[in-house]
């Protein structure tokens, strides 16, 4: 048996709280934008810069977990993720989401609890409810589910640990609850 409290009202009160936290650290500095904009200085649609930024992140960025008090639930900014070249799932997808808006593609924090298939939104909502965090891209009416820690995952794909889990999408603070797809045979 499992009881569950929470004093959280609404899911929708959880994406105003990361909102709120992770807002300011997604957007760039200088050095981000000049980042985002070398590294698409040859792309030409917005799926080619998606992808050398995602590339980019996924390779260059070490996955460090260091979470400390309020640090296991805000992100650090994305200047510091780029000039220091690590941080975890959250500060990957700060990174991600503020270069990928840079350079105009839709980009989104998501939060989700990778090998939870459960349906999330039927539960009382708490921040304990995510134990990671990846991003969404949108191009074109087509979603880009990115997880930036899945170093052998290629551009488009998720980590198995990803795939089928409700997550909470949070698009300019307001919260919806989506589902990442399955990967088809033919994706692999």
């Amino acid at each position: 048996p499992v009881l569950h409290i929470s004093t959280v009202r609404s899911w929708q009160d959880i994406a105003d709280w990361y909102y709120k936290m992770a807002q300011e650290r997604m957007v760039p500095d200088a050095l981000v934008k000049a980042k985002a904009l070398e590294l698409t200085k040859d792309k030409k649609t917005p799926e080619e810069k998606a992808k050398a930024i995602f590339y980019y992140v996924q390779e260059k960025t070490r996955y460090v977990a260091i979470e400390l008090g309020k640090s296991a639930y805000q992100p650090r900014p994305a200047s510091s993720i780029l000039l220091n070249q690590y941080g975890d799932c959250k500060d990957m997808t700060t990174l991600l989401v503020a270069m990928l808006r840079e350079v105009g593609v839709t980009a989104h924090p998501v939060l989700i609890e990778a090998n939870d298939r459960e349906e999330k939104s039927k539960q009382l909502p708490s921040p304990g409810a995510f134990n990671h965090a990846i991003c969404l891209a949108e191009i074109g009416g087509k979603k880009y589910w990115l997880d930036a820690t899945a170093e052998i995952c290629p551009w488009g794909i998720v980590p198995s640990s990803d795939q089928g889990c409700e997550v909470l999408v949070i698009r300019d603070g307001k919260g919806a609850w989506e589902r990442i797809p399955y990967s088809k045979a033919e994706d692999n």
